[in-house]
């Protein structure tokens, strides 16, 4: 696996995808081809070309009404990295792909902490994922185009325009895999992911979140110099949590969200197992530095399961294909590209304006 990684993207937004398309070209080329971004060998059931078709383009078009900017930088990275523009839409909502034609998918994808103290905040999470994507993880560096917007650093995957960050406005955001009923049509959430790193605060970020149509269910840690919050989201309805030390993993927390909760109960039973572990190795003991978050997310004590998850292979299984920590106010990122237990820390940074 090769290191990890910068990628900057600056100029317009055609010219960002552009430019990321044929910095990552034979990366995103082959992943497309293989069985539409791995979505046929890790679904139940197979979508017709009819079906993916429909599918595609519908959400494409919810793209281009809510997030009109996304459709155009898409529109780049298809003519950068050589590819259709269903396909550069298809790796914006493959685990949408995925997870709604697999109704028995290990949905324990990643585990996140944040802490708020002395006026300064640290957030992580390991980054779980099916399909063996670890290869495809780099930074991309997000320049802004007007003197209004914040720039963007985030880690995030070949193909796929937004992730988990921070930005010069000394925001942050996390993300989580929640599975609830409802899903539908309209704007994936890692495009929402972009959209709130293009924020300034909390409460902007939220007034995002409440005013796109979701395609589907996730949550996020998102995080400002003043609060931080968890932000539970189903398709159609949100849940808020505010506070200075803040968990999560891949089940609802929120009473009111549970019920539509669709995520196996076996399933359930291994990320109430890792959040407790989270808890009890940070509790009481709260990480000082990046480095004592990537100890607490290189454990196995819960192994196969656990915060530190080795899919042995395995493109079903969960593997923990990156883990990262952030301090927004400092403009830092730390990540480790593949197990944070064997890889080592890389460190960037980015001038914050607050």
């Amino acid at each position: 696996m090769e290191p990890l990684r910068e990628i900057i993207l600056e100029g317009t937004a055609y010219q960002k995808g552009y430019s990321h398309g044929i910095q990552l070209k034979e990366t995103i080329q082959n992943f497309v081809k293989d069985g539409r971004a791995r979505t046929n060998e890790l679904c139940a059931v197979l979508m017709t070309d009819a079906e993916f078709d429909v599918f595609i383009k519908s959400h494409a078009t919810m793209i281009a009404q809510y997030a009109p900017h996304l459709s155009t930088e898409l529109k780049g990275l298809a003519e950068g990295a050589g590819i259709s523009y269903d396909e550069a839409v298809l790796l914006q909502v493959r685990t949408e792909i995925i997870y709604s034609h697999n109704f028995f998918l290990d949905a324990a994808e990643c585990s996140t902490i944040g802490m708020h103290r002395n006026a300064q905040t640290m957030v992580g999470q390991t980054i779980d994922l099916p399909g063996q994507l670890a290869s495809l993880g780099h930074v991309f560096r997000v320049k802004p185009e007007r003197p209004d917007q914040p720039e963007i650093l985030m880690y995030g995957f070949a193909g796929l325009l937004g992730y988990a960050g921070l930005n010069s406005s000394g925001l942050s955001l996390n993300i989580n895999m929640l599975t609830s009923s409802g899903w539908k049509i309209g704007v994936p959430p890692y495009l929402l992911c972009r959209l709130i790193l293009g924020t300034h605060s909390v409460d902007e970020a939220i007034a995002i979140i409440k005013s796109i149509p979701r395609t589907s269910s996730r949550c996020f840690l998102i995080s400002d110099k003043n609060r931080m919050v968890i932000v539970e989201m189903t398709p159609n309805d949100i849940h808020i949590t505010e506070g200075n030390q803040l968990y999560h993993t891949n089940h609802y927390l929120s009473d009111k969200l549970a019920k539509d909760e669709t995520l196996h109960f076996l399933f359930r039973n291994s990320s109430i197992k890792r959040l407790n572990q989270l808890k009890s190795m940070t509790e009481d003991n709260l990480p000082q530095n990046a480095e004592d978050v990537f100890n607490t997310f290189s454990d196995h004590s819960l192994y196969p399961v656990g915060l530190c998850a080795h899919s042995e292979g395995t493109i079903k299984r969960q593997d923990t294909v990156a883990a990262i920590v952030m301090e927004p106010q400092k403009g830092m990122l730390y990540a480790r590209k593949g197990h944070p237990c064997e890889t080592q820390t890389t460190t960037f940074q980015l001038q914050v304006n607050i």
